[in-house]
């Protein structure tokens, strides 16, 4: 080359110059091809560089041979969010032909840890250069899963995917359950999606599918659950849950359901939850081919019921919206079908609430009747804008108003007979003002204000207005005094309410709900607050007991024959921080006899048990109303007239709850409700009693036995499977049963 060079440099004249073109074409190639490599060769060294010193290789009695490290006798390599370790490794760096090589081959005992997840495989072979690799005869887990498969590939974005691979929550290397793909991938945030799928219990296929995409966290939503019922007026029953689809925030469960002798059931339960909290979907589709108990000639049933909730932080507005419509009045128990309790239809509204400004909201609301079988109030819809309490001036008044538009329709069930439906434009106007005062030890807040409701139908007479002003004032002050370790305050208090008639009566106007029902009202309620509280060592005072005794007085009032007819009294006492007693109560001063009482004992036994027991008495006297502390409706109504109405309702009830876990994954449940002391209904006793077990970490099961108060032929045997997690706890405990494996 170097005489080829000078050959070039010597000097040149005109005769030779054609002889030297044939030396140069091979020159220009040589010095091209040359500079070519050299460039190749210096970034090879500088990526080299760059990925070596990030790799260490610790291996046990190495032999290096041509750019070739090989060890038998076990070894280690790190690196960034790496570490492998077998007892065959092969480390390669080297130039070849091809190409730059940088890799590693590793056989036996092989333990990878690469990123979050550690795998244990039989062979490995790993490119530091691109950052990928295969991994054989592997098995990882993401708690509280375990998955593996013939080879699984490493990516180079941090993802995984499984040939011929598995899933499950079974700790034995032989699994009792798991899910298997041809082919699968696990991605960031444990999303998992798999191709020709299916579903094994005991080695047996339970379910295949063609596709499946999920959250392996789904473990702690119960992917999957098997529920059979034996018995009873439904007949045996026979359904499953299982979970389509998990990703992004949405859930798909497909539930299927067969009742022997009456027909098949399928549909779709949704989920959505958006990560910023803001937005949220629970959904429900079933159609069954089925009848109901009381309508066996029936062939279709359905249920479309749902949940969305929206917030719009900049715009200040929130929409919430539910809706629920049913085939029949029986479909909503016949759905849920699970414990003593019977399912009601739901409401189908639509509430927008809008808050753009501090001093100013607004509510949007409508409110339909999705089932004829319902009685209820149409919204049609409403408007209601409230101002934000204010004080006029330096005078320390505070004034509150709202105002509210509405279109209402009063829809009675189908079933109804006698009654009518009716509807009415409806518009409100409410405002108050109030103020507080002290006045030495004492404090005095008096209110005055006014509500007028215009309806724009009324043909029950000629005005349409309900119009009347309130007034009240209150007084209360507080005593205290400090023991050793406890302090005692009284609270002693007295108020004055009065509410002028309006002008037209209760019964000459609509009354769609209670806030249509307004009367005269002149009553004064007196009374006195105790508690009691305890200093805690470094954690402050807690309430250990209050005791509320307090009484109403009315004025003037015909319909009232005693001015203070009963007094109540309401007991909170906290024995324990364990053991906790409630008690409500009434006494009826004119017969001298409880109007009614409530006793509730709650007491944690320790971790594995707990107990409640309650007592509720309700005498013939004691309304059964909406708002107990209303007392409009005894101010306009004779207590003959309210005794024999539907707000009259004695009756005694006993409800027990007890709960016991005698082992960490076996538990017994009993709860029973007993009735008795009904006026015009014979007494009656429910019970359920389950037993709960834990199988092989992740299935649970549930025997129950039920029987039910409204069809005492409808007492049923009924088993569940589930298959779900909660977050794992480590406490070792010894087996109770020795033919499962706990």
């Amino acid at each position: 080359m170097a005489k080829l060079l000078l050959y070039f440099l010597r000097p040149v004249d005109s005769m030779s110059l054609s002889l030297d073109i044939k030396y140069f074409i091979p020159l220009f190639l040589i010095l091209t091809i040359s500079s070519l490599f050299s460039t190749s060769v210096e970034e090879i060294k500088s990526l080299n560089s760059s990925v070596e010193k990030e790799i260490k290789v610790d291996l046990r009695s190495p032999v290096f041979i041509d750019g070739v490290l090989s060890t038998s006798e076990g070894g280690v390599i790190t690196g960034p969010n790496l570490r492998i370790q077998a007892r065959h490794i092969v480390y390669t760096r080297k130039i070849t032909k091809e190409g730059f090589l940088f890799q590693v081959t590793a056989k036996g005992d092989v333990a990878l840890e690469w990123g979050e997840y550690f795998f244990i495989g039989e062979s490995l072979e790993y490119n530091f250069l691109t950052q990928t690799g295969l991994i054989y005869q592997a098995r990882s887990a993401v708690e509280p899963w375990y998955f593996g498969g013939r080879a699984i590939e490493l990516c180079a974005d941090g993802s995984y995917i499984i040939y011929e691979g598995f899933v499950t929550t079974s700790e034995n290397y032989h699994t009792d359950w798991q899910v298997t793909a041809a082919k699968a991938r696990l991605r960031e945030k444990h999303l998992f999606d798999a191709k020709n799928i299916q579903f094994q219990f005991v080695h047996l296929p339970v379910l295949c599918l063609p596709s499946f995409k999920a959250n392996l966290n789904a473990i702690f939503d119960n992917p999957l659950r098997f529920n059979v019922t034996w018995r009873g007026g439904q007949n045996t029953r026979l359904e499953m849950q299982y979970e389509l689809f998990s990703w992004a925030g949405f859930k798909n469960f497909l539930r299927l359901d067969y009742r022997i002798k009456r027909g098949l059931g399928g549909g779709f339960y949704t989920l959505y939850h958006s990560e910023n909290n803001q937005e949220n979907l629970e959904m429900v589709n079933y159609i069954a081919r089925d009848s109901s108990v009381d309508q066996p000639s029936q062939r279709t049933r359905y249920r479309f019921q749902g949940a969305y909730t929206r917030l719009f932080d900049k715009e200040g507005v929130s929409l919430h919206t539910t809706w629920d419509k049913l085939s029949d009045i029986d479909m909503a128990t016949d759905y849920m079908d699970k414990n003593l309790d019977m399912e009601t239809a739901g409401k189908t509204q639509l509430q927008v609430k809008f808050q753009q400004s501090d001093s100013w909201k607004a509510n949007f609301f409508a409110r339909i009747r999705a089932n004829t079988f319902q009685t209820i109030k149409q919204e049609l819809p409403s408007l209601e804008i409230s101002i934000r309490p204010f004080s006029l001036g330096s005078t320390g008044i505070i004034s509150e108003n709202f105002w509210r538009l509405s279109y209402l329709d009063f829809q009675y069930a189908k079933h109804s007979h006698h009654v009518y439906n009716f509807n009415s434009t409806r518009a409100q106007f409410y405002h108050r003002l109030y103020r507080s005062y002290r006045t030495g030890p004492f404090t005095t807040t008096p209110e005055v204000g006014a509500s007028a409701i215009y309806y724009g139908s009324n043909p029950h007479a000629h005005n349409h207005w309900v119009a009347l002003g309130m007034f009240s004032v209150e007084t209360n002050t507080q005593l205290r005094r400090h023991y050793s370790g406890f302090k005692h305050v009284i609270k002693p208090y007295v108020k004055y309410k009065y509410y002028t008639r309006p002008g037209i009566k209760p019964n000459e106007h609509y009354i769609f709900d209670i806030h249509d029902g307004w009367y005269q009202l002149n009553m004064l309620t007196w009374g006195v607050d105790h508690s009691f509280y305890y200093a805690r060592q470094g954690k402050g005072l807690d309430r250990w007991m209050q005791w509320q005794l307090f009484a109403h007085t009315f004025i003037n009032t015909p319909t009232i024959r005693r001015a203070t007819p009963k007094i109540y009294s309401r007991l909170t006492w906290n024995l324990l921080p364990t053991l906790r007693h409630t008690f409500t109560a009434g006494w009826d001063m004119q017969r001298h006899q409880w109007d009614h009482f409530n006793f509730r004992n709650e007491w944690t036994i320790n971790r594995q048990a707990a107990l409640s027991l309650e007592w509720r008495h309700r005498g013939s006297f004691a309304w059964r109303k909406a708002d107990q502390l209303n007392f409009i409706l005894d101010s306009f109504h004779s207590e003959k007239k309210l005794k024999d109405s539907q707000l009259s309702d004695r009756r005694d009830t006993l409800l027990i709850h007890l709960f016991y876990r005698w082992h960490p994954n076996w538990a017994i449940e009993f709860e029973s409700r007993h009735g008795w002391n009904r006026r015009h209904e014979p007494n009656y006793s429910e019970y359920e009693i389950d037993i709960l077990a834990t199988v092989q970490k992740a299935w649970h099961i549930k025997l129950s036995y039920q029987r039910k108060e409204y069809d005492k032929k409808d007492n049923r045997i009924a088993l569940y499977f589930n298959l779900g997690l909660s977050r794992p706890s480590h406490t070792p405990c010894p087996t109770a049963v020795p033919l499962l494996n706990l």
